[in-house]
């Protein structure tokens, strides 16, 4: 019995390095062609690759577009971190068109997301700036209530209060997915106060609006949480259940996966092992099926677990030589590392087409700078000419002035003098006409 015991440790240890081994196996395969599937994570590939057509198109709004349904995505899976970083990559492009109330949304979201990673400094500085972005009076006034919301964590009445003010304006403007996080944000609310029902009744009003498929999904599955905390198990299984169906209709198979694993422990809790083992080999061969190799790695160790458990250590060792057997075959084809190394390779692009485009515009920037400079130093250049030639010829003039002035001054005692001895010449000779004549012509 023992050496069957230390068997087991070692097929569970095996499984994990050759867990290991397969990812970094799977990543390396980049000539495989990538499968065609309608999961999340196809999703988030056609994410990326519209951006990617978006930049190379030079088409923002569409850029911007597809990273905050990326963010959204990822903030369904509670992965609030990168659902920030895809958040801001909108806020850019948008600060770049000078788009104030495009900016004061996307703002709200990241304080949303900080909010749930605990950042509340984080989240009143977003909520701060929104408010001072925004030009709605209505807006502002969501802002604000989010701002004191934060601010006064301690008071759960203040803050329903203020939850309710917001969810009025929402359902005014006919936000539906602002209504969505308000209701959630309620119910976070009540589970803070151990309000269970009402935050049930919370999340079940987010899930009715809701028009996200993905966005339901989650939901349900923390209404299941909910469930199981209050120790109502078989309410926790038929809401996992609704899940499961849910994921599979839209084709997630990595929440699917992930939801009957989190069923399998439900049923575990309620001493149905019958149903537990059954549900995890059902799923291993949805898991094959699909040529997961990350869901059958999990769905292998809990099943091995389970058989151990029971002393049947033959049939722990059965599932772990399948797994020996098929996981090199299952990677090759697992569409899911494909999709996600694809995902990284144009992510990559798409930053390089970002730091290109940022290239761009700085050293538009800075030749629009510089024709600017250029012109002014051009035109300060001409005005400096123009005034200096204005300058000389107002000098010139004024010389010819002052030479004119001169030779006036100098000409008319010479002129008096030898007009009036011409006059005197005349009277000497007794020309009395040719006297008057002349002075006349002088006078």
């Amino acid at each position: 019995m023992y050496c069957y015991k230390i068997q087991e440790m070692m097929r569970l240890f095996s499984i994990l390095i050759v867990c290991f081994l397969s990812f970094q196996y799977g990543f390396s395969q980049s000539n495989k062609n990538e499968k065609a599937s309608n999961t999340n994570n196809s999703s988030k590939l056609k994410n990326i690759r519209n951006v990617e057509e978006a930049y190379k198109d030079n088409n923002p709004d569409r850029a911007a577009n597809e990273w905050i349904q990326l963010a959204a995505r990822y903030a369904d899976q509670k992965n609030y971190t990168q659902s920030n970083v895809y958040y801001q990559k909108a806020l850019e492009i948008y600060k770049n068109q000078k788009n104030a109330e495009k900016q004061a949304e996307i703002l709200r979201k990241i304080g949303y997301n900080n909010e749930a990673l605990n950042k509340d400094n984080e989240a009143v500085n977003n909520y701060n700036q929104s408010y001072k972005m925004t030009n709605s009076p209505t807006m502002r006034q969501a802002n604000t209530n989010d701002i004191s919301r934060v601010q006064h964590k301690e008071n759960e009445q203040a803050q329903n209060d203020l939850l309710d003010e917001n969810l009025a304006i929402f359902e005014k403007q006919n936000d539906k997915d602002a209504v969505v996080q308000t209701y959630i944000q309620k119910a976070e609310v009540a589970i803070a106060k151990k309000d269970t029902n009402l935050a049930i009744n919370n999340l079940k009003k987010a899930s009715e609006i809701t028009e996200h498929s993905e966005k339901a999904i989650a939901i349900t599955e923390q209404l299941a949480n909910i469930y199981a905390q209050q120790d109502s198990i078989p309410i926790a299984i038929e809401t996992t259940i609704q899940a499961i169906q849910g994921a599979e209709e839209i084709q997630d198979w990595d929440r699917y996966f992930d939801l009957s694993l989190q069923l399998a422990n439900y049923y575990s809790q309620s001493k149905l092992q019958l149903k537990r083992i059954a549900l995890l080999e059902q799923t291993l061969d949805k898991a094959y099926l699909k040529n997961n190799s990350q869901a059958i790695t999990k769905i292998t160790q809990a099943i091995m677990q389970y058989w151990s458990s029971q002393k049947q250590y033959d049939k722990a060792n059965l599932y772990a030589t399948q797994y020996m057997d098929a996981i090199i075959d299952v990677i090759q084809q697992d569409s899911f590392l494909l999709q996600n190394k694809l995902f990284d390779e144009i992510a990559e692009k798409v930053n390089l087409l970002e730091k290109e485009k940022h290239t761009q515009t700085v050293l538009y920037k800075r030749t629009q700078t510089f024709n600017i400079v250029l012109i002014i130093m051009v035109a300060a250049m001409l005005l400096t000419i123009a005034g200096i030639i204005w300058s000389l010829r107002k000098l010139k003039t004024k010389n010819l002035q002052v030479q004119l002035q001169s030779l006036r001054r100098e000409m008319n005692p010479h002129f008096i003098f030898n007009s009036l001895n011409s006059v005197n010449q005349f009277i000497a000779e007794n020309n009395e006409l040719a006297a008057n004549k002349y002075l006349t012509k002088y006078a």
